[in-house]
């Protein structure tokens, strides 16, 4: 803060210049209580805040509380809201040349419209010019590690996990350095390297990571702050990968209780409700996985355009239910809803798209049609790099060597990718050794003596 003020003139009112102080004040008590789940309240209090730094006439103080607001709107999931105060903000800022706040103003526009909103192509400008203020402004500043944490999601959004692991560590080190081991901040930015490491199938080290910063968010925070859900909902999905379903389940249960403290229609609520639908459709339990699916899907078409990508697993999973249950057509529905938004965003050549084309393939499967079943399972496993864990990558193998079968009867290739199927299954948890279980008894049926 020190070196924050120390570029600004400050205000030649004593009087003016101890209001500021005020509302500075007002604003360290904001951010204090970020992520506490006060969101009505604490914008409440940032719309004060903007409103009387607006009445001093002071454009530096004008500047701060805006980014403020739009911090706490983006935490709500006021996007819309949350671009139109940080780019206020970062107007003001360059009225006043205050160099920090119009690099953070810009770093957090890149996230909420970038990453948020799904708008990538609307951001390198700001992505510039947050890199352009810091190269003015030197390194080694807090601000650093908002600028590198942005562009760390930003690219691990648009899919190049190698540019982001390197932000997010850069940004790891950089609040290391100025705050210690043991800050909320460091916990944070633990979370997001974790994050990436368990895409890249870095499973152990992320799991690492990821414990150490729910040791400390819940030693700074407490067990039940609803910051300490953003790193149970990552261990319940690295739980999921390993294949430990019922602590998987309990994370994300945990992280759903306190996510639903920030009001029943937040975007983490859908976000838990979807992975615990994941979970409960590796458990075959449909009615489960379609409740909390209802509920995900709700939330992120209210707060979401309807081509958004944080669509497009909800509808994946609404198709997986769809069909399991063998409601085949609307199943296809929603597969290809899924697959359109993703190469709108992302192009064809996705990874993600695996996920649509193993449901397609598996219901033409299910259709009788195993040729047109080959060809879509086929298409899927060119795009497993980094986009699958080990059974879903083989509910595709399985589902394949069973349509090969068809086509052509039993053969080596058709028998390798069942007996790697069945080995991804090969894990304690009852239910999924009950798919290992099955795929055996069909590897036995076609091939008596050979499995």
């Amino acid at each position: 803060r020190e070196a924050l003020l120390a570029e600004l003139a400050p205000p030649a009112d004593p009087e003016v210049a101890a209001q500021v102080d005020e509302v500075r004040a007002l604003l360290a008590k904001i951010s204090a209580n970020t992520g506490t789940g006060r969101h009505d309240q604490s914008r409440t209090l940032a719309r004060d805040a903007v409103a009387r730094a607006e009445a001093l006439g002071y454009r530096p103080l004008t500047a701060e509380a805006l980014v403020s607001l739009g911090r706490l709107q983006e935490q709500a999931g006021e996007l819309a809201e949350a671009e139109t105060s940080l780019q206020r903000a970062y107007w003001a800022a360059e009225a006043s040349h205050h160099e920090t706040t119009k690099a953070e103003a810009a770093a957090l526009i890149v996230t909420v419209v970038g990453v948020r909103l799904a708008r990538p192509g609307d951001v390198n400008v700001w992505r510039e010019l947050a890199l352009a203020i810091l190269e003015r402004v030197g390194q080694g500043r807090e601000v650093q590690g908002t600028v590198l944490s942005s562009l760390g999601a930003l690219a691990r959004h648009q899919g190049d996990l190698a540019r982001a692991l390197d932000y997010y560590k850069r940004a790891l080190e950089l609040y290391l350095a100025l705050r210690g081991p043991e800050h909320p901040t460091v916990a944070l930015a633990r979370n997001n390297v974790a994050a990436v490491l368990a895409v890249t199938g870095e499973r152990s080290e992320a799991l690492a990571q990821f414990e150490a910063a729910l040791a400390s968010l819940e030693a700074s925070f407490g067990p039940r702050h609803p910051l300490v859900g953003y790193v149970l909902i990552n261990i319940g999905m690295i739980q999921y990968v390993l294949g430990d379903l019922d602590r998987a389940a309990a994370f994300q249960e945990r992280a759903l209780t306190l996510y639903d403290e920030l009001g029943p229609d937040h975007p983490n609520v859908a976000a838990a409700s979807n992975n615990l639908a994941t979970v409960h459709l590796a458990r075959r339990d449909y009615d489960l996985a379609r409740d909390h699916l209802d509920v995900a899907l709700a939330i992120r078409e209210r707060h979401l355009d309807l081509d958004h990508p944080d669509l497009a697993p909800t509808l994946i999973n609404t198709g997986m239910v769809a069909l399991e249950e063998g409601s085949l057509d609307d199943a296809e529905r929603y597969f290809l809803a899924a697959a359109s938004i993703l190469e709108r965003h992302f192009g064809p050549d996705t990874p993600a798209l695996f996920y649509s084309l193993t449901g397609r393939g598996r219901l033409e499967l299910a259709r009788g049609r195993p040729y047109a079943a080959t060809l879509l399972l086929e298409e899927a496993l060119t795009k497993t790099r980094l986009a699958a864990d080990d059974r879903e990558l083989a509910l595709c193998q399985f589902a394949l060597a069973q349509a090969l079968v068809e086509l052509h009867g039993v053969d080596a290739q058709a028998l390798e990718l069942a007996g790697r199927a069945r080995a991804a299954y090969d894990v304690d948890d009852v239910h999924l050794a009950a798919r290992r279980d099955e795929i055996a008894a069909w590897m036995r049926s076609v091939a008596p003596g050979g499995s």
